[in-house]
């Protein structure tokens, strides 16, 4: 018996960059999905033979155009060292299945996939179209498991062949040098660069006196019959082994098998690249089985060299910032799979929010937003971490607070650094500034000023200081700019949230109101001739969590509305009700949604206030920082207490009319 040509099988190499482009595409567009996907893979690697796969992988052109991720370029450039005549690199076409469960992956009936993938050869084959493009004659898939949260990944690849064929070798091969002479091999070579891309790697050569000129497949197939002693089927080969063909010259062989009429042998040239040009030979082979009988092999090999799939973990492979990255978002990815597939995640990452206060609220609210995947926090706060804030304040430990040599740190330093430490890429930053107030006799219009660039700079600003009146000038700046501001203020066991009113296509009609709307005086100073627990927010330690939360979800429920700031009250959103405020009742564990409109003579938000700030800003601002009488003068809440004095002085007159009826 003749012995048969053995092929040398593929080895797959699979680049980090592979898998990490793998779990976002299983996060964001696949999800519980397990439909196979398109990859492409290059051979990019003369000293063996491989198919490499990376992140460039996933792009479906890359099997038209041979394109191939920019990183591998340098790797390409060995690929035809010492060989003037360049033929460029192999792009394989394949398909990915990504299993949602490890027992899934387990359980799915291999040997049935890899004949699926094997008929699209057979077809191929047999109707013809792999005779003009000969790249229809390998393909790969790969099967996968990947487990998000560890990331570790299960994977077994499979380069299919047309199996029901066997190739006996007439005689023994021969190096090319040795059966051909340098100029029919110059020949060989200098005609090829005339065939097409999608036919250069599998052709023909015809031996015309001392010339072996090139010629596309498809001259082989209708010609064989009548010219096999001057036709030789041709391969580039990726194998280095003596007279062992690599993988791809398998199904190039079984072509000509389904198309043959006539049993005579076979002459192969397989053409290497590179350094090992010189390895290349020739073989005369014959071609036996019967087409019928349809199998299909393939599958790769493990580490032990049995036939089994493989696993990798990247866990400490993969950058420790984008491994957190990824990771902190899957929960919020995780809930577009079933919960809500219409869940605008973006429009929260790119979101900026500026935090007035960090302390109970602040820090709590802080927490909130990267849970929801923001990632773009400033602080603002002028005070210090003291021993009492650790237990309540969330972003502060016992260090923050200083010692007999070092002093407690600020905490617009301490909390972006807390951030920070839990997700490096967070963009944290913090100002050490006090929010100049109405009649504390300050000096703050350049405290002001930097107040005001800060609330440009972001989206949405949350309030969250410990004082009524501190409350005031961010509230006036956001108004003036139409920006989203969010009010969390807190009582012994009570709290409120309230979004204040952005107004719609710039109408000021139907706008909600703002904190200050129900207020009929200004905000003075609410820390004079106060004792110590009039002066701190004494309140139960879970109300500033409660609030903070409702805080953020009422800002993720907002974005989620397609007017945003703007929406109604108690509007809809795939979240929810939009409510304008919340009031909660710890001792009843209950809450309201109270709903008010804007107030015309608020000391904030009102048309007066805000054509002050806008026109006039300095020396209106230094007139309410002296005095905060000047804002119920300007606004006319001071006519609307005398005509309230006058009320009670008309129901005592109505008294005494009594008393005189009477006597």
């Amino acid at each position: 018996m003749s012995e048969n040509l053995r092929f040398l099988p593929y080895e797959a190499v699979v680049d980090a960059s592979f898998w990490y482009t793998l779990c976002q595409i299983k996060l964001d567009v696949d999800r519980l999905s397990e439909a196979e996907r398109p990859l492409t893979a290059a051979t990019m690697d003369p000293a063996g033979l491989t198919a490499f796969v990376d992140y460039s992988s996933f792009n479906t052109s890359d099997a038209k155009t041979g394109k191939i991720g920019s990183s591998d370029r340098t790797q390409l450039q060995k690929l035809c060292h010492g060989n003037e005549h360049k033929i460029p690199v192999s792009i394989m076409s394949g398909f990915l299945l990504n299993f949602n469960s490890l027992e899934a992956f387990k359980n799915s009936n291999k040997n049935e996939l890899l004949e699926s993938y094997g008929q699209r050869i057979r077809d191929a084959v047999r109707n013809g179209d792999a005779i003009d493009d000969p790249l229809k004659l390998n393909n790969f898939c790969v099967i996968t498991f990947a487990d998000l949260k560890n990331y570790n990944f299960v994977f077994w690849f499979g380069f299919p062949a047309l199996g029901n064929y066997t190739f006996p070798l007439v005689g023994q091969p021969v190096l090319l040098s040795d059966a051909f002479s340098e100029g029919e091999i110059k020949s060989l070579l200098d005609t090829h660069s005339s065939l097409k891309r999608s036919g250069n790697e599998f052709f023909c050569a015809v031996a015309n006196g001392s010339t072996l000129e090139c010629r596309p497949l498809r001259y082989f197939i209708d010609n064989f019959e009548k010219g096999a002693e001057k036709l030789y089927l041709c391969a580039i080969d990726g194998s280095t082994d003596d007279f062992l063909p690599g993988w791809p010259c398998r199904n190039l062989l079984a072509l000509v098998a389904e198309h043959r009429k006539t049993d005579a042998s076979v002459k192969v040239i397989f053409v290497r690249l590179g350094r090992h040009f010189k390895t290349s030979f020739v073989a005369e082979l014959k071609i036996e089985g019967n087409r019928d009988d349809f199998k299909v092999v393939g599958w790769s090999r493990n580490a032990r060299g049995m036939f089994g799939p493989r696993s990798v973990s990247l866990r400490d492979s993969i950058d420790p910032l984008k491994l957190a990255e990824s990771s902190v978002d899957l929960n919020l990815k995780l809930m577009k799979w079933r919960l809500m597939p219409s869940l605008d995640l973006d429009v929260i990452r790119n979101h900026k929010v500026l935090l007035v206060g960090a302390g109970t609220l602040g820090c709590s609210v802080a927490r909130g937003l990267m849970g929801w995947g923001v990632r773009h926090i400033t602080f603002i706060d002028s005070g210090h971490v003291s021993y009492s804030n650790p237990v309540r304040q969330s972003l502060y430990g016992f260090a923050d607070c200083g010692s007999c040599s070092e002093g407690p740190k600020l905490k617009a330093e301490a909390a972006p650094n807390a951030l920070r430490a839990i997700l490096p890429c967070v963009t944290s930053s913090g100002v050490a500034m006090t929010v100049p107030m109405p009649g504390h006799t300050t000096e703050g219009v350049k405290e002001a000023a930097q107040l005001h660039r800060l609330i440009e700079e972001h989206d949405t600003v949350f309030l969250l200081t410990d004082s009524r009146e501190s409350r005031w000038l961010p509230t006036v700046i956001a108004t003036s700019m139409n920006k989203l501001a969010i009010t969390a203020a807190l009582g012994y066991d009570t709290y409120l949230v309230i979004r204040h009113g952005v107004k719609s296509n710039d109408s000021a009609e139907n706008k909600l109101g703002c904190y200050f709307c129900n207020d009929v005086t200004a905000p003075g100073n609410s820390k004079r001739d106060r004792t110590l627990d009039q002066q701190c927010t004494v309140t139960r330690p879970g109300v500033s969590n409660m609030a903070a939360a409702i805080a953020v979800e009422l800002l993720v429920s907002i974005l989620q509305h397609s007017d945003r700031g703007a929406c109604k009250a108690d509007d809809e959103t795939l979240l929810g009700t939009v409510p304008h405020s919340v009031r909660g009742f710890l001792f009843q564990f209950s809450h309201v949604l109270p709903s008010t409109p804007a107030f015309s003579q608020c000391i904030a938000c009102s048309p007066k206030v805000i054509d002050q700030y806008e026109n006039n800003r300095d020396e209106f601002l230094d007139k309410v920082f002296n005095s905060a009488i000047y804002l119920e003068e300007l606004t006319g809440l001071a006519e609307l207490h005398k005509a309230s004095q006058i009320a009670d002085i008309l129901e005592l007159s109505d008294d005494e009319s009594i008393e005189e009826a009477d006597e």
